[in-house]
């Protein structure tokens, strides 16, 4: 199955690139679509997904879809412009489906304001997220409880993964998302979550055969591709995913996170990432030119 992965806000594709390569050896391929909240509106973030989404609906396959923090809420913003997309299924990794408190207290921040621009100010609105369509897709969510509660916590009691908290994950009151004492940033590399997500996409026919490069408009690819070295060797272990009423206890249980480390070439992948999200088709064919790719 062809499985896109959108990273949240501040990240870039290397975040879930962990998850990609569990995807990958569990038999899918694995695309990443990269953007910035700094150099880019919200408007051609969602028509560059859009047009990404377009190009893997033109292969007739279908289609998984992972979207942490702030990804999810773009794949839910750019699914409704694809009609003819066949999605398999949508996950959500610690998406803020209901209005996020603690992105309206950095709101008031004015170096947040300035860094996540549009992006922020559809996370900081009261009713800018309730006011997106609810998904007419299979979807998933996933949310964390490894964050602090108490006095101090701006949580107060809630469980929560250090940024989202779990209230405010569901879509709908109906939603009962899968729970992992995990904190945000890091939730996509524990094998735990990697492994719920390969389950949400294990059920279709076409898993395991080999599925054509994923184009854009005219011609150029409209998603990007990184490839990175894996160097932990953990493998993720199954897992039951059940729900409970009573989340885990977050501070008795072992996060198994693992640690995605670049090959050493001297180069900052997030920068090079990050710079490379915000080139036209037209700029990274002169750059490629240029490099002799």
């Amino acid at each position: 199955m062809n499985v896109l992965l959108v990273h949240g806000l501040g990240r870039t594709p290397l975040s879930l690139s962990g998850l990609a390569a569990t995807l990958r050896r569990a038999g899918h391929r694995s695309r990443f679509f990269a953007y910035s909240s700094t150099f880019e509106t919200l408007p051609r973030i969602v028509h560059r997904l859009t047009a990404c989404l377009e190009g893997m609906a033109a292969s007739g396959r279908p289609v998984g879809l992972v979207g942490h923090s702030l990804g999810g809420l773009l794949l839910r913003m750019a699914i409704p412009e694809v009609p003819a997309l066949p999605v398999h299924r949508l996950v959500m990794l610690g998406t803020p489906n209901r209005p996020p408190r603690l992105a309206r207290r950095a709101w008031r921040v004015i170096a947040f304001r300035w860094f996540a621009r549009g992006c922020g100010s559809l996370l900081a609105g009261s009713d800018t997220v309730l006011g997106l369509a609810v998904p007419s897709v299979p979807y998933t969510l996933i949310a964390g409880t490894a964050g602090p509660r108490g006095r101090y916590s701006p949580f107060g009691g809630d469980f929560n993964d250090g940024v989202v908290a779990m209230d405010e994950v569901p879509i709908q009151d109906a939603d009962e998302p899968l729970l992992f004492p995990v904190w945000h940033t890091r939730m996509m590399d524990d094998p735990r979550v990697q492994q719920a997500v390969v389950a949400a996409f294990a059920s279709d026919p076409e898993t395991t055969k080999p599925t054509p490069p994923l184009r854009g408009e005219g011609g150029a690819s409209a998603c990007v591709t990184v490839t990175l070295r894996r160097f932990d060797g953990i493998s993720p272990s199954p897992i039951n995913p059940g729900t409970s009423s009573d989340p885990p206890n977050p501070s008795g249980a072992k996060s198994g996170a693992s640690e995605i480390r670049p090959a050493d070439s001297g180069v900052n992948l997030d920068a090079l990432a990050a710079f490379v999200a915000v080139l036209t088709p037209e700029q990274r064919a002169s750059l490629a030119k240029l490099l002799g790719a």
